[in-house]
């Protein structure tokens, strides 16, 4: 996905020669059919077979630059090969610890492994960096700090009671929905434990016209350094200074009404990740059993029923998992649901079969037979839950700068970016492609000196990038506004 529009920008110079590598065969060959001085390459792609490929350490050999856009843990097979032939490498990946090893000897080599080149990880951060120096520049303190993203379907094809649809693991979307978070509110750390992260969603406005919630994204303070606003292990805590930020906050995006449907889910112990057996699961278990030749298998309410506490009918345990939302919100302190919430819960449980009476269980191999991954199961084959060909996506970004001028005047600038799919590229692709593809060729044309396992938080970076993003038609529309 995320490979043409990387392609389409790289190739509209004449002297680029790209050979696109995939482990699925055939993939490679579409990618490059009918764009000129393109090769595909069929590669055996595992951890372990690329750890030591003599394949692919003569393709990065041949080659001036690596891009990877394999799943994260493949990157620092890639980057090790890279080390080894005196290449560079992008990747749109966080930085893992593991990748950040290498940075020395990155150093030493005199290449460059940037990585974080999407758009989160990636617009985010350099786009957050021009406001921050912006602010600076005007002789601003800064005060305060939000960024807040979502991946979303745009509005005319959010026809599913989640409003949401995967464009990626249905299952990794559902666990995400588990994570703890960190940041920083009124000068203090908050701590959200997993399971009141769905109970925390705050409606949230970007702009005019969408009807969103924010759900904190893991741990902001880890930022406060990398964006020059503090340190990340005092940010937010009594050592810090008295003039540091009161505020850094990092959130994810989706429409109104996600979070606390999943979270009836999360409370039935539905997005639990833990493997059935031993009883864990009786019902789950039940199916597997029933599936081998023993007994009846259960159907999808009898299993919803079982967590909630109550008999299999569809109205008891649709309120069993309203009362149950309840407890945690009341533990988070939060608002209880509203009726109105309550029926779009017991609307978003039928939409995805748990009220079914009819229908079994479905049974996944042993080593996937957990809440979660039935839940999976369930809604990631669902038309509406994935996009179909005539679907527009759509990625909305929003940074808050707080500060306060030497006057003592306080002031907000607000940064919003809203990108639609364009030309049958979607706007995940381009947001994330693009990135890369602007980082790559702005490496080949020797125009970033710096060095090591990098994100794009430098101005030598983020500057030429952010203005190559322009050029395509993506930037974020700032605006600055006094406060009372």
């Amino acid at each position: 996905m995320m490979t043409k529009p990387l392609l389409r920008y790289l190739l509209r110079r004449p002297n680029n020669t790209i050979t696109v590598c995939s482990g699925i065969p055939g993939e490679a060959a579409a990618l490059c059919a009918g764009r000129p001085r393109t090769f595909p390459k069929d590669l055996s792609i595992s951890a372990n077979s690329m750890e030591d490929q003599p394949e692919l350490r003569a393709l990065v050999a041949s080659h001036d630059i690596a891009v990877s856009l394999l799943p994260a843990f493949l990157h620092v097979s890639v980057a090790r090969q890279c080390l080894a032939e005196g290449r560079h490498l992008v990747t749109a990946s966080y930085v893992s610890d593991e990748m950040a090893t290498l940075d020395e000897e990155a150093k030493a080599r005199g290449i460059l492994l940037l990585n974080e080149m999407g758009v989160d990880p990636g617009f985010d951060h350099m786009s957050a960096m021009r406001m921050i120096a912006a602010a600076r520049d005007a002789g601003e303190r800064i005060v305060g700090f939000s960024s807040s993203t979502g991946g979303l379907p745009a509005p005319e094809a959010a026809n599913n009671p989640l409003g949401y649809k995967f464009s990626w693991s249905p299952r990794g979307a559902l666990v995400a929905a588990r994570n703890a978070a960190l940041f920083v509110a009124d000068g203090a750390r908050v701590t959200v434990p997993s399971a009141h992260l769905l109970a925390t969603a705050k409606p949230f406005r970007a702009g005019r016209g969408f009807a969103l919630e924010v759900l904190p994204n893991r741990d902001s303070c880890k930022y406060a350094s990398k964006y020059g606003l503090g340190e990340d292990d005092t940010v937010g805590t009594d050592k810090a200074p008295a003039d540091g930020i009161a505020g850094l906050f990092r959130g994810t995006l989706r429409y109104a009404g996600f979070s606390r449907q999943l979270l009836a889910l999360a409370a039935l112990g539905l997005l639990d990740a833990e493997p059935a057996g031993a009883g864990t699961d009786p019902i789950l278990d039940a199916a597997a059993a029933a599936a081998d030749g023993s007994g009846a298998a259960p159907s999808l309410l009898e299993w919803t029923a079982s967590k909630a506490g109550t008999a299999a009918d569809a109205d008891a345990v649709v309120a069993a998992a309203c009362d149950k939302a309840d407890a945690v919100l009341a533990e988070a302190g939060s608002t209880p649901l509203t009726a109105e919430q309550r029926e779009q819960i017991g609307v978003m449980m039928r939409f995805a079969g748990l009220l079914d009476a009819s229908t079994p269980v479905p049974v996944l191999p042993a080593d996937k037979r957990s809440a979660v991954d039935t839940m999976a199961a369930l809604l990631g084959p669902k038309p509406s839950m994935n996009y179909a060909d005539n679907e527009r996506d759509m990625v909305i970004m929003q940074h808050t700068v707080d500060t306060v001028t030497p006057s003592g005047e306080r002031r907000q600038r607000n940064g919003l970016m809203v990108e639609y799919e364009r030309d049958g590229e979607t706007a995940m692709a381009r947001t994330v492609g693009l990135t890369a593809a602007i980082g790559a060729q702005l490496i080949l044309d020797g125009a970033i000196p710096l060095r090591g396992v990098r994100r794009p938080v430098d101005p030598e970076v983020y500057e030429p990038v952010l203005d190559g993003l322009e050029d395509e038609g993506i930037s974020m529309a700032e605006t600055v506004r006094t406060l009372a």
